[in-house]
């Protein structure tokens, strides 16, 4: 069901600082932050309490997410460039039964 969905992003920068909001049928999720100032969230998906922070990468915005209650879990990443007028969100996370990052990739037209 989530793969149908279509998710609608609005990016607003005010120099350093960031708020994302993502909304979809399913969730609506709101992010604030700076940039190399540690922040913590929910993540929607998983209801874990997660601490981030956010980095450029040349011209990528990259979130890099530490679960706090599993501290041995894997950091998961979310990457936002503009290709083209869009944007390109990578997801990366490390999955443990293969021993290699797995990514997924979604394009968000700019309305």
């Amino acid at each position: 069901m989530a793969s149908k969905t279509s998710p609608k992003m609005e990016i607003v920068q005010s120099g350093n600082d960031f708020q994302v909001i993502t909304k979809t049928v399913i969730v609506t999720q709101e992010i604030k932050f700076t940039i190399n100032v540690e922040f913590m969230n929910t993540n929607p998906i998983l209801g874990k309490e997660m601490k981030n922070v956010a980095t450029w990468d040349s011209d990528k915005l990259v979130i890099t997410s530490f679960s706090v209650s599993d501290p041995d879990d894997p950091p998961f990443k979310v990457t936002r460039e503009l290709v083209n007028g869009e944007i390109l969100q990578t997801m990366t996370c490390f999955d443990k039964s293969k021993k290699e990052d797995v990514s997924c990739k979604r394009w968000f037209k700019k309305l």
